[in-house]
């Protein structure tokens, strides 16, 4: 029971993972965007910083799939700690990402 439980986490996670990536893509694609239209310094410095930080989000998401293969590959007395260590990154992710995304779109909508 305790391994099923396992799994339908593991498949939850991967299947966030692969929705944040998919809007990690689409909002540095809205940087593209906006970058072919605006000559502002102000808002190419802005964009360039927020390329950043979508930048490093997929760094975070090619680590945490890295961190969800190793623990497939673990036995079950192993599981525990690596389980509870991972649900909290993959909860601070979560809250990080939505906090960026959010401060991107707000900014997008003051500058559009």
């Amino acid at each position: 029971m305790q391994t099923e439980q396992y799994t339908y986490e593991i498949n939850a996670w991967l299947r966030t993972l692969d929705y944040l990536q998919q809007e990690n893509i689409y909002m540095k694609n809205r940087i593209a965007d906006v970058i072919q239209h605006t000559a502002s310094a102000d808002v190419l410095e802005k964009m360039e910083h927020y390329q950043n930080f979508f930048l490093n989000k997929d760094t975070i998401i090619t680590f945490l799939r890295r961190d969800i293969r190793e623990l497939e590959k673990r036995k079950n007395g192993e599981l525990p700690a690596m389980m509870k260590t991972l649900r909290s990154d993959m909860e601070m992710m979560e809250k990080e990402f939505s906090h960026l995304k959010t401060d991107f779109n707000n900014y997008m909508q003051a500058v559009i």
